[in-house]
């Protein structure tokens, strides 16, 4: 065997570098069209290597530069001979200092075959974003993230992404390693089955958004597998970085008590999307912004597969996840990500604008849903959880479910939710459902709640906040029900929110309710547009309007139509003030119905959490100005 020819270094184009950046600038052997027509990245300039013996390993470099106002995407080519064993891939750049507000240097990396690089993906062989340094091809095996298969002979490509570029630049170096030697057994892909042992048709809990090392998570699939089943979970979907390698690696995870759906978190841009439950070995291609026009092509893709296409986390702040293609292709969307946050709130904010919309034009409305996008402890797998009604517990049923708006979001498994409405002659809707009424006639919208103590349950109409119960019992049982018409509300969601949660909801008057920032949504049940039930006037055109209400339950009382619930005095006071002094409140003493009563029964710590005036004949107001048999509305005070 000959001498292996010596390496030139490589850099990237200089027609990028240059203020002329038309496609005339492009030589025409580096040009490539995109899926929209336009110039394509720039595949640079051909690596040789020449074959070797058995054993022998080949090593070369490519290095390049890259500009802030330069392509997203750099292809670097590089040849693979007859009898190549393994590719491994590594590489490294700079990260140079950057003043503070401007991005840095971060690189992500990934490879396709000699099936090429366009849209669509026949070439691709695996991505590791930025979550690696190194990796390693086969035929029998591969580096999480990336797919085993035979290494064909021809010209592969390094995929760079360059996901932020400092103002200096950024320089990169790439080493290829081919070893050479006989090439593994390239091995049939075993799948997780598509269904599991269910309990007929039932609630079934899942976890649609997670991450495993197979893209930027670092527990394994066994591992998420057994923090699922403590969670409490009938099912997961498998969502990596715009990668389907861990697709082939469930199977084992999988049983009769945890079905594993497949998908794929396509990270554009523009925004996230979750591929849910498409056949085995479907991947999406990411390599496209909301300007391109390519997303409808690839959503086709996941609905083709079998699968749901829901946007993930729309409304997050970090660079590239928000949001920006639009709902029109969208078969749910992901309001609640994780741990409960701003963007979460905002998510169900103009998720519930979108049911308003949906209700008014006539059109379908938009299911939604959870996910816990865990990547690494401490993130828990099953927190929060998307509970799915579903005929069995197989991927059609879940999936069906979901697409049907059968679904809602909890906490954990600790929550248990039950809701619908029926009219005067009992007929009942449930979750997802349509309730048919004259627009008139009274409906009672019900939610019996278990596993929330001190949450506080409301209800949500198109007009925004339509009732709010007091605190449920520290039991966290409790069953609020809520008088209106279907001229009255249009739709009916509920939610069950933490006691330090409780704040403004889309069309509320946030003056009436606890301020400050949600800091967890126990659960949800939504209408017309998502979640919940629908209360429809005439059958085929919704009308408009806010009902009033009536609480129930244990702590609840009744109350009047289009006014707000009067909260029943406990009847006792607590021998003790819980809350002290700090916050100014005591929760345990809200005398309400006899004040003369209340008056006598102090705490202990009344000296601290001292009561505001009250009558000393029970009926009659004192000098406070406060209302028939009330004392003041916030209870003890200091």
């Amino acid at each position: 065997m000959g001498p292996v020819p010596e390496l030139a270094e490589v850099v990237i184009l200089r027609a990028y570098e240059r203020t002329d950046r038309s496609p005339a600038a492009v030589p025409a052997r580096t040009r490539r069209r995109d899926m929209t027509g336009r110039p394509g990245p720039p595949t640079l300039r051909r690596v040789s290597f020449a074959s070797a013996d058995g054993g022998e390993r080949r090593t070369r470099t490519i290095r390049g530069t890259l500009t802030p106002d330069g392509p997203e995407m750099v292809y670097e080519p590089f040849e693979v001979p007859p009898g190549v064993r393994e590719i491994t891939v590594s590489y490294v750049y700079d990260r140079p200092p950057v003043p503070a507000g401007t991005p840095g240097n971060s690189l992500n990396i990934g490879l396709f075959d000699p099936r090429g690089t366009a849209p669509g993906g026949d070439g691709f062989r695996g991505w590791s974003g930025g979550a690696r340094r190194e990796f390693s091809v086969r035929a029998d095996d591969a580096t999480p993230g990336y797919l085993p298969g035979p290494l064909r002979p021809g010209t592969w490509h390094v995929a760079l992404g360059a996901y932020g570029v400092a103002p200096q630049g950024m320089s990169y170096e790439i080493t290829v390693v081919l070893g050479f030697g006989a090439p593994g057994e390239v091995r049939e892909p075993v799948y997780p089955p598509e269904r599991a042992r269910g309990r007929g048709r039932a609630w079934y809990r899942g976890d649609l958004h997670m991450h495993s090392w197979h893209s930027d998570g670092r527990r394994t699939p066994a591992a998420i597998g057994a923090q699922a089943r403590a969670s409490g979970l009938d099912f997961i979907n498998t969502s990596e970085h715009n990668t389907i390698s861990g697709h082939a690696h469930w199977a084992d995870v999988a049983g009769d008590d945890l079905l594993v759906l497949l998908g794929e978190e396509i990270t554009t841009r523009n925004g996230h999307c979750l591929a849910v439950g498409v056949d085995p070995g479907t991947f999406v291609d990411w390599r496209y912004r909301a300007r391109d026009g390519a997303f409808p092509r690839f959503a086709e893709r996941i609905r083709r597969a079998g699968g749901l296409v829901v946007p993930a986390h729309p409304h997050a702040e970090c660079r590239g996840c928000g949001w920006r293609f639009g709902y029109g292709e969208a078969d749910a969307v992901e309001v609640w990500n994780g741990p409960y946050t701003p963007d979460d709130e905002t998510a169900l904010a103009a998720w519930d604008a979108m049911l308003v919309t949906a209700a008014a034009q006539g059109r379908r409305w938009l299911p939604a849903v959870s996910g816990s996008d865990a990547h690494r402890p401490p993130d828990r797998v099953g927190h929060p959880q998307t509970v799915v009604l579903a005929d069995d517990l197989t991927r059609t049923a879940v999936l069906a479910g979901i697409r049907a708006g059968r679904c809602c979001v909890t906490e954990s498994a600790k929550v248990e939710l039950e809701f619908g409405v029926r009219d005067a002659t009992g007929r009942t809707a449930g979750i997802g459902e349509r309730l048919e009424a004259g627009p008139d006639a009274p409906v009672i919208a019900r939610l019996a709640v278990t596993g929330a103590p001190r949450c506080t349950v409301r209800f949500v109409t198109d007009e925004g906040l339509a009732f709010a119960s007091p605190p449920l019992p520290v039991s966290g049982r409790g069953v609020v029900e809520w008088r209106t018409t279907p001229a009255r509300a249009v739709y009916v969601r509920a939610e069950v929110r933490h006691e330090t949660a409780v704040g403004p909801v889309p069309g509320g008057d946030g003056g009436v309710h606890q301020s400050g920032v949600a800091g967890a949504v126990v659960a949800e049940v939504r209408g017309v547009g998502g979640w919940g039930v629908s209360v429809d006037g005439d059958g085929d055109r919704p009308a408009f309007g806010a009902g009033g209400g009536a609480g129930g339950g244990r702590g609840g009382g009744a109350g009047r139509s289009g006014s707000a619930p009067r909260a029943r005095c406990p009847g006792r006071v607590r021998r003790r003030c819980s809350a002290g002094t700090r916050s100014g409140r005591c929760p345990a003493s809200p005398p309400r119905r006899c004040a003369r009563r209340c008056a006598r029964r102090r705490p202990p710590s009344y000296r601290r959490c001292r009561p505001r005036r009250v009558s000393r004949r029970c009926g009659r107001p004192a000098r406070t100005g406060l209302g028939r048999g009330a004392a003041s509305p916030r209870g003890w005070s200091r």
